[in-house]
């Protein structure tokens, strides 16, 4: 949706739910990690976990800076 050139208020919209679920999704993916993962790579875990909302808020900060040129 993004990708498509709304107007400001639907992109303002599209983006802040973007956001919440980008968010939302990397706090329950870090309790899961830090109540079932063993204290051994419990660290690896979190990592990896953070890496991937990561990629994802960067995917989107691409998608939504094409849809401005």
């Amino acid at each position: 949706m993004l990708s498509f050139k709304p107007s400001m208020v639907m992109l303002y919209i599209l983006i802040a739910i973007a956001g919440g679920t980008t968010t939302g999704t990397q706090i329950v993916t870090n309790a899961y990690v830090s109540q079932y993962y063993p204290n051994e790579i419990r660290s690896s875990g979190v990592g990896w976990a953070l890496g991937s909302a990561e990629m994802a808020e960067y995917s989107l900060l691409l998608s939504v800076g094409s849809c401005w040129i």
